[in-house]
C-alpha cells in the first residue's frame, strides 16, 4: 500500500513537471501561505467500552467536526508548489459530551493551473499527527470529581490525504482558499477512527510572481 501512495506522489510530482513550460525555468517563484477553518463530515464504525462493572456500552462518532489550521507553500515555475500544513479538529459526539480530537500536519505538493483570478490546484499531503478519543459514559456532574466511567484512548495516525482546491484572488498580494479532503489511514486502523470529508475555507497571503 505505501508503494503504491509512493508511487502516485511521484506521479504526481512529474506530471507537475512535465506541465511548465519548456521555454521558463523551472525556478523559485515566491511563496503563500494563511490559516483556514474547516468543517464536513465524520462516521466510526461502532466500538464498545467496558465499565468498571463489567457492563458494555455501544458507542461510534458522528457529525461535523470544526477545526483550524494552516498551511505555507513554496512555488517554483508555474504549476508545482511544495510546502506544510498542520491542522486540529474536534467533534462532540454524544449528549454525554464524549470528545474526539485529530492533531496532524505534514508535507503538501501542489499542482497549480491559473486562469485570471482563479487558480484550481489539486494537492496531495504526506504526515501524521495523533487523536485523542474521550468517552464519557454519563454526564459528569461536577468540575474536579472522579468518576470511573470515562475512557480515553490515544494513539499515532500516519496519513496520506488527497484534496481538490479553488484560489481566488482579491488583490495581487491576497487570496480567498476553498478545499476539500479526504484522510486515508496509513496506519492499522482503530474502530472509533472516523472517516471523514473537510471542507476548508481560508484567507492567505500571496507573494508569488509568476
Amino acid at each position: 500500500m505505501k508503494r503504491i501512495l509512493l508511487s502516485i506522489i511521484i506521479l504526481f510530482i512529474q506530471i507537475t513537471l512535465f506541465a511548465e513550460n519548456p521555454e521558463k525555468k523551472f525556478a523559485f517563484a515566491g511563496y503563500s501561505g494563511g490559516m483556514m477553518v474547516h468543517t464536513g463530515y465524520m462516521k466510526s464504525a461502532d466500538f464498545l467500552i467496558t465499565d468498571t462493572e463489567g457492563n458494555t456500552h455501544r458507542k461510534h462518532i458522528e457529525g461535523m467536526p470544526f477545526g483550524l489550521g494552516g498551511a505555507l507553500k513554496f512555488q517554483f515555475g508555474k504549476h508545482f508548489r511544495v510546502g506544510a500544513e498542520g491542522y486540529t479538529t474536534k467533534i462532540v459526539y454524544d449528549k454525554q459530551g464524549s470528545t474526539f480530537r485529530q492533531g496532524w500536519g505534514g508535507i503538501l505538493i501542489d499542482g497549480v493551473w491559473q486562469f485570471g483570478k482563479w487558480t484550481p490546484f489539486a494537492s496531495v499531503c504526506f504526515g501524521g499527527g495523533k487523536v485523542t478519543n474521550l468517552v464519557f459514559l454519563k454526564t459528569p456532574s461536577s468540575n474536579y470529581i472522579a468518576d470511573a466511567r470515562v475512557a480515553s484512548q490515544q494513539y499515532p495516525i500516519f496519513l496520506f490525504n488527497p484534496s481538490l482546491g479553488l484560489e481566488f484572488s482579491i488583490t495581487p498580494k491576497l487570496k480567498l482558499v476553498f478545499k476539500t479532503e479526504y484522510q486515508v489511514s496509513l496506519t492499522k486502523k482503530n474502530l472509533d477512527y472516523p472517516n471523514a470529508v473537510r471542507f476548508y475555507l481560508g484567507v492567505f497571503f500571496n507573494r508569488v510572481k509568476i
